[in-house]
């Protein structure tokens, strides 16, 4: 089972998905017509899948279309992952000709799997457009725990009552923070009676690789009437791309290491390098019963596409990866199972050690308790060339030095830049750091998406991008081209950390050095700086980095902090703050420190303390841009710094702040905000479209 933050913790949102067809049910004598005066059927796939509240996995629609998975199987992308807490709304589409009159019966089909009904409750509703409310439809009272389970659910009749335009909607969630749940299958299924023949108009070869997201390759799979059909190419890359090259089969991409200009990559788009690996051997460890007594013993027995199951007990020893997976058998997985827990009391050092190994993947581990000084203490230790990673869904809590420690660090030090990472779903928490971080990526590092971690009571920096400390090879020492996004972080603070005597300068995250990095979706709270982006050495530059769409509230310094800390320091330059909502850092929202140039500050909600500057500025500072901002709780007619030609001084009426930054419908911030086409980002905070009314809002949120 996946486990996840705590319900204190705010959980973060993945939003709207590419649609799905339509399609004719298979008993139908002729799948192109809807018979004259006759009972027909028709399966009907989610059209767009709108997160409402807490969050998903990130898998789009299309994985609640077809029943793929039984038993225990874990294939990532084949289904959606639903988090505690969260709820989510399936639109769907009558068949074209098909009217709401026409529609005599309806049924959900559904495949599940998660906690049984008596361990927590998942419910299906559905939208009932005459009286404006929900209709349990039911729930996972058919379910066994954790295995994949099918169901049929009926609606009640009237059924008319359900369709309005030939729309239908459901809803699936909980109001339990217990635990997670995933569906692999959400269907509508319709018995339409129709007084014409109506043609079902199979979609174009181009439509159909559009709508499943094919830009190359061969394709096969049922079209929008539910004829298998099979495109010998759905195009043609262009310039260095390569078919399947950026690791998405049927995806033009570039294998290489030149950088992403806009680099976009998000837990929606990035599915991993493992994916599921079932085929391989299961090799359990366990403290009786199990093939191997230690982790240890269990890895050392593993090979490429094996898994190596942990079952619950503390067991006490330092692991690490003796070969790789490769790409044509699989990854090497350790998986923990609920109460795995690798516990260092005793020991020094590195919890999980993985050095130059490949095609690796460690989901469900508890590490704690690795302390001590001289052999650095680390959770989890990647290092090398180690690439194509999965570490997804592990706590790591306790790790403990004066001088240095890491709760899990990504460290590439060989030539061979380590590539293709997935760092998603973990939480590190009460962790003691010396004048390290709790979550870094350091040196040669590139193609990187750290997502969804929970980062919070740690005395140093929370998440950290770095370059420039001789850690990788001359020109290619800077994490790069990656993806920080929908992190929660909060409370992060040197104050009580004995390396710094008292100093508050923690950044809940930080770019040090690293290049090409889109920083979004983010909640940080509570840290002594919010988001930082800045050089620690002279003459290197942090480059290319674009804040967008965050909630960063009550940093102890300030909430954005641009530049080096002093002008004997490094610089930063091209940097792009948009459409972030900030509220009440102690010293100052934005703070551009020095030798910082190119930098747009637009968009933005800036909920000030009174007696600050909204934007101020130190040394050597060029080329800044401040537009179209909302300002509000200091100065109503400055900025600070530079000028906004186009500022508001107004209320923003956010909901609830701090702990609630979202816009009330009255907002003056609502369709307020300067289009910036694909620099301000597909989604808002919670993952919805980025624009949906007249223009873009102000802010993170998308009223």
């Amino acid at each position: 089972m996946h486990r996840y933050a705590p319900p204190g913790a705010l959980l973060l949102a993945v939003g709207l998905f590419p649609a799905c067809a339509t399609q004719s049910g298979s008993d139908e004598p002729d799948s192109d017509t809807l018979g004259a005066g006759l009972a027909s059927s028709a399966t009907m796939t989610c059209s767009k899948l709108t997160v409402l509240k807490g969050s998903t996995g990130g898998q789009g629609a299309a994985a609640l279309a077809t029943k793929d998975l039984s038993g225990t199987a874990d294939t990532w992308s084949k289904y959606v992952e639903f988090n505690p807490g969260s709820q989510a709304q399936c639109e769907y589409a009558l068949p074209a000709g098909a009217s709401d009159a026409d529609v005599s019966a309806l049924s959900l089909s559904v495949n599940y799997r998660g906690p049984t009904k008596a361990e927590m409750l998942w419910t299906f509703d559905a939208w009932d457009f005459s009286t404006s409310t929900w209709v349990k439809i039911g729930d996972n009272a058919f379910a066994s725990s954790w295995t994949w389970s099918t169901a049929t659910l009926a609606l009640p009749a009237p059924h008319a009552r359900f369709v309005s335009g030939g729309k239908l909607k459901i809803r699936y969630g909980t109001t339990s923070n217990a635990d997670a749940s995933d569906v692999d299958l959400l269907v509508l299924n319709a018995t339409l009676t129709s007084g014409s023949p109506t043609k079902c108009v199979p979609e174009t070869d181009a439509q159909l690789c559009s709508r499943l997201a094919r830009s190359c390759g061969p394709l096969s799979a049922n079209d929008s009437c539910g004829n298998p059909r099979t495109v010998a190419s759905c195009g043609t890359c262009s310039g260095t791309q390569t078919c399947g090259g950026g690791g998405s089969s049927g995806v033009c991409g570039d294998a290489g290491s030149t950088p992403d200009p806009d680099p976009d990559p998000t837990p929606s788009s990035v599915a991993g390098a493992c994916g599921d690996r079932s085929s391989g051997r299961t090799i359990t460890v366990a403290p009786s019963g199990g093939d191997h007594r230690t982790i240890q013993a269990g890895l050392n027995a593993a090979a490429a596409g094996d898994t190596v199951v942990v079952k619950a007990g503390t067991y006490n020893e330092k692991v690490s990866f003796s070969r790789s997976g490769t790409a044509a058998a699989g990854c090497i997985t350790l998986k923990g199972e609920a109460g795995a827990i690798l516990d260092g009391t005793g020991k020094s050092g590195v919890g999980i050690d993985i050095s130059s190994k490949n095609y690796i993947k460690v989901t469900g581990m508890t590490v704690q308790n690795f302390k001590g000084s001289g052999d650095t203490p680390m959770g989890i230790s990647v290092s090398g060339s180690s690439s194509f990673l999965e570490i997804r869904n592990n706590l790591v809590h306790h790790i403990e030095s004066s001088e240095d420690a890491h709760g899990i660090a990504f460290y590439g030090t060989s030539a061979t830049p380590m590539t293709d990472l997935l760092i998603d779903g973990n939480e590190i928490r009460n962790c003691k750091l010396g004048s390290s971080e709790a979550m870094v990526l350091n040196g040669n590092v590139t193609k990187f998406v750290v997502s969804r971690n929970t980062v919070h009571d740690n005395d140093n920096i929370g998440i950290d991008f770095i370059g420039f400390e001789g850690t990788g090879p001359s020109g290619s020492d800077q994490a790069r081209d990656g993806v920080c996004v929908d992190n929660v972080v909060y409370n992060i603070s040197s104050a009580e950390n004995p390396a710094y005597d008292g100093e508050r300068s923690a950044d809940g995250i930080y770019v040090d050095g690293g290049r090409d990095i889109v920083i979004e979706r983010n909640k940080v709270d509570t840290s002594d700086i919010g988001i930082e982006i800045a050089s620690e050495h002279a003459g290197k530059t942090t480059s290319n980095i674009t804040v967008r769409n965050n909630f960063v509230s009550r940093s102890y310094q300030g909430n954005i902090m641009i530049g080096g800390y002093a002008t004997n320091r490094g610089n930063a330059a091209d940097i792009a703050v948009l459409n972030n909502t900030l509220y009440q850092a102690a010293g100052g929202e934005i703070i551009i420190q020095n030798n910082s140039s190119g930098v747009l500050i637009q968009n933005n909600i800036l909920r000030a303390t009174s007696g600050n500057d909204y934007v101020s500025s130190g040394s050597n500072n060029r080329n800044v841009t401040v537009d179209n901002n909302i300002f509000f709780g200091a100065s109503r007619s400055s900025a600070g710094a530079f000028s906004d030609p186009h500022a508001r001084f107004v209320d923003p009426l956010l909901v609830g702040p701090p702990s609630d930054l979202h816009l009330t419908s009255g907002s003056p911030a609502v369709d307020a905000g300067v289009d910036l086409g694909s620099r301000s980002g597909a989604t808002d905070i919670d993952g919805g479209a980025r624009t949906s009314g007249a223009r873009i809002d102000i802010g993170a949120d998308e009223r």
